[in-house]
């Protein structure tokens, strides 16, 4: 009797143990469409434009990458081009709960609060400055 009841407790637990998946994280994965393209920052302390030695994200179907900075430090490094994959996405919510945005750069963890409207991005993660940038009309190789 005691085997039994070992036996049926292991089995009730694998069981729990290799249901779980992706969807019980209640993640859910948005269309990355809306990103593709040549992201530029908008440098504020020079009235909101956009000049070769400002932060750029090229964001692909599968890959974003910095140019003139470093992912993993946030630092604007002049010159300095990094590569990541990444995740975009949110949460499960319930109608009318409102949940974040989030960018997930792969390659450090690093999660940031990202909102796009129209031809802007806002950029935000705890503790640091928020960044703007402004797509751009042409891709850069």
């Amino acid at each position: 009797m005691k085997y039994l009841i070992s036996l049926l407790t292991l089995i009730i637990i694998s069981t729990m143990i290799f249901s779980c998946d992706k969807d019980d994280e209640g993640i859910v994965e948005l269309d990355r469409k809306e990103l593709i393209g040549l992201w530029e920052r908008i440098d504020e302390s020079k009235e909101g434009s956009i000049d070769s030695e400002s932060k750029s994200l090229i964001f692909t179907e599968d890959k974003v990458i910095i140019i003139n900075g470093d992912f993993c430090s946030d630092q604007f490094i002049l010159g300095k081009k990094d590569t990541s994959t990444y995740q975009y996405y949110t949460y499960k919510a319930e109608p009318n709960e409102l949940k974040p945005t989030i960018f997930s750069i792969s390659k450090c963890g690093k999660e940031y609060s990202i909102g796009v409207q129209g031809n802007k991005l806002h950029l935000l993660r705890i503790g640091f400055e928020g960044e703007e940038f402004t797509k751009s009309a042409y891709l850069i190789d």
